[in-house]
């Protein structure tokens, strides 16, 4: 039994929020302000009974605003024209019939065997009565101004906001033929008092603001040892615990010894001064250890440097948040197994949001390693029944995320221009790949291994190669100094850009980038010409004299045609693509977000690389720099600058280049400053430029 899908309406930007989770673990990742703490925070909300958490800043703001309309309106509305909103989450558990339902069974409306989904329902609304009175307080005072409205409503429900909404929790009987619950149909779980709701969740939240720190006197991972020790020490055919019992025992006969001798003067005034007889009650001073105060003020947590024992609080952050986290995991845990009457609940659920807190990324590896195989063991019971933990972690870290099942993977992304987000299960991108499988296998394990950082980017630049990878950065800083920005526009090097190397498949990602919903992403490719023979195609400089062919299949693929003549004349325009949902492709759109750049003809030239057109374009750079650019043979140089020879800026990029990462570095490292100008003395191909000045927008 688990949760498998969560349904959530009107909380913050989750305006009519929908996320499917796995049985184990599910990943929780997106961009900041996508909605993950808010999901979160609403589970904790509800289901750690903190409903009198709920502030009025929570509702979505566009329900505010209509909530805020109807309050102010001149007319009041009937009960039939009021619609009775709100904050609604609804949990859908599925089950089988390997599972007791004995908990479940008390709500379930509809035992239909072909069902195996119940929904379980947690409504925070504002009903007609409440509305009215609402209303009523409202027009306790006159107002001038539109803006003076609206303050007072939010004023009221900002103090009072628990007065007029209510909280109820619902059982829903869902219907295999609408797929979904029938709203209408339901069992007030008040009506249920043989329903215990935690016979049925557990609920676990380790939130992102943990409150490890390494300040003098703190003890954080020394309280959390104590507690641990409370939900250890419940298990009383433990060993260890009563050993340490028995050893409280004999402490206990010690010390009301010395006590004794201690004390004695004392007590012996107190009957002298109180006049109590010998035969009388007489007082004694006693030890009595509390086991779990003796471990609430005196267990410290230490670790060892060179032999020695140091306070938790010269641990790094990293380390006190990772030890933190371990221990708070298996608090839960003994809480989830050591409930009052020996059972686990049916379903166990774990939240930790942002485990990555503090810890560098070889750690950020490591945890999440670590944690699914802590999490992989399951729960048992008194009753010896056995229950697995269903967690839900929410990460920022790339790292996390390529060490995580791409299948567990659930993005949460905002809608633009609306206040509202989606989620989408990365599983289900393999459908988008139906005719490619062979596509959608490497994204999979490209994104994870070594590219996770993209799904946190606001927009993205494919490349192909080392060159274009070293130097991209130090074009984007370039294009901001020389090309400076107008208004509205942000510099390129202050943006959220992913940088991403794919080779001449960067076709390959075309639907990813729709399915992640960036908002800009370009792709700067090569031109890569040739001339055709009967077997394949050999490459060659261009030649509008001659039919030339791109090996580029990237090109071929966005603008279906291989003939470089045809692909030379495009336009701005004909390289901007959008997204066509209906034939899931890309379409020429002059107003779209996705665009294409290869080499265009520049001072005369038409290159079919970077390392060409760069060449042509970087003559004087060139010949200055001879004697210091190691990465290009000096032979091949000298007969590219040399005006006698016929040696041109293709021949010298083909035959010329040694290293093509030394040369990229070299050109950073022979560059001028002029005027607080870095990277001066060279000039960026015209393609490039187009392209960052297109995406910086």
């Amino acid at each position: 039994m688990y949760i498998k899908k969560i349904k959530v309406h009107n909380f913050r930007l989750l305006k009519d929020f929908s996320i499917d989770l796995e049985k184990e673990l599910s990943l929780i990742i997106g961009k900041n302000n996508t909605g993950k703490t808010s999901l979160l925070q609403l589970l904790d909300k509800m289901l750690n009974n903190g409903e009198n958490k709920i502030q009025y800043y929570d509702l979505n703001l566009d329900y505010r605003k209509s909530l805020v309309d109807d309050i102010i309106a001149e007319q009041t509305r009937t009960e039939n024209e009021y619609k009775q909103d709100g904050i609604k989450l609804r949990l859908y558990i599925h089950y089988d019939e390997n599972d007791n339902l004995a908990n479940l069974g008390k709500i379930i409306m509809d035992l239909d065997e072909n069902v195996n989904t119940a929904v379980l329902g947690y409504d925070f609304l504002l009903d007609y009565d409440s509305y009215l009175e609402l209303r009523k307080q409202y027009a306790l005072k006159e107002y001038n101004t539109e803006s003076e409205k609206v303050f007072a409503v939010d004023k009221i429900l900002t103090e009072k906001l628990q007065t007029y909404f209510k909280l109820s929790k619902k059982s829903f009987a869902y219907d295999t033929s609408l797929g979904d619950i029938d709203e209408k149909k339901y069992i007030d779980l008040k009506k249920r008092p043989e329903f215990r709701e935690e016979d049925l969740i557990a609920f676990g939240y380790i939130d992102a603001r943990r409150d490890v720190a390494n300040i003098d006197r703190d003890k954080t991972l020394s309280g959390q040892a104590a507690k641990l020790f409370e939900y250890i020490a419940a298990d009383n055919d433990s060993r260890p615990v009563e050993e340490f019992q028995n050893t409280l025992v004999d402490a206990d006969a010690t010390f009301s010894e010395r006590y004794k001798e201690l004390f004695s003067s004392v007590i012996d005034k107190v009957s002298e001064l109180g006049g109590i007889s010998p035969k009388e009650t007489k007082i004694n001073i006693i030890s009595t250890l509390e086991k779990r105060e003796l471990l609430k003020g005196n267990t410290t947590v230490v670790y060892q440097h060179d032999g020695k024992d140091l306070p938790e609080n010269l641990n790094g952050l990293g380390y006190m948040n990772l030890i933190s986290m371990i221990f708070q995991i298996e608090i839960i845990r003994n809480k989830m197994a050591k409930t009052k009457n020996g059972r686990l609940a049916d379903i166990n659920l774990l939240i930790i949001e942002e485990p990555e807190a503090h810890t560098h990324p070889q750690m950020q590896y490591i945890f999440i390693k670590n944690i699914k195989q802590l999490l992989a063991h399951p729960l048992i019971g008194k009753d010896s029944a056995v229950r697995n933990i269903q967690s839900i972690i929410s990460s920022h870290s790339s790292h996390i995320v390529s060490e995580c099942d791409f299948n567990d993977i659930k993005y949460m992304s905002r809608l633009h221009n609306a206040n509202a987000v989606i989620s989408k299960n990365m599983k289900d991108l393999e459908k988008e790949y139906d005719d490619k499988k062979a596509y959608y296998s490497f994204l999979k394990h490209y994104l994870t291994l070594s590219k996770s950082e993209l799904f946190f980017a606001d927009k993205a630049i494919f490349i192909e190669g080392d060159t274009e990878r070293i130097l991209l950065p130090v074009l984007m800083k370039k294009i901001d100094q020389e090309e400076l920005c107008t208004d509205g526009e942000t510099p390129l090097t202050q943006q959220n850009i992913s940088i991403i190397e794919v080779g001449a498949y960067s076709h390959i990602f075309a639907k990813f980038i729709n399915f992640i919903g960036l908002k800009k992403a370009i792709v700067f490719t090569d031109l890569d010409c040739g001339e055709k023979t009967t077997s394949h195609i050999n490459k060659c400089r261009y030649d509008a004299k001659k039919v030339l062919y791109t090996t580029n299949y990237a090109l071929r693929t966005y603008f279906n045609t291989d003939v470089v003549a045809q692909l030379v004349v495009k336009t701005d325009s004909d390289k901007t693509f959008s997204w066509d949902s209906d034939n899931s492709q890309w379409k020429q759109d002059v107003d779209g977000s996705f665009k294409v750049y290869y080499q265009v003809k520049e001072a005369d030239y038409q290159a079919r690389s970077f390392e060409d057109g760069f060449f042509h374009i970087n003559k004087k750079f060139l010949s200055k720099n001879k004697d210091s650019i190691v990465g290009l043979d000096k032979n091949k140089l000298s007969k590219f600058l040399d005006p006698a020879q016929t040696s041109d800026a293709y021949e010298l990029a083909e035959t010329g280049i040694e290293s093509k990462a030394t040369f990229a570095v070299e050109i950073i490292y022979n560059s001028q400053k002029n005027e607080g100008k870095d990277f001066c003395g060279w000039n960026i191909p015209k393609y490039i430029k187009e392209g960052l000045l297109w995406i910086r927008k």
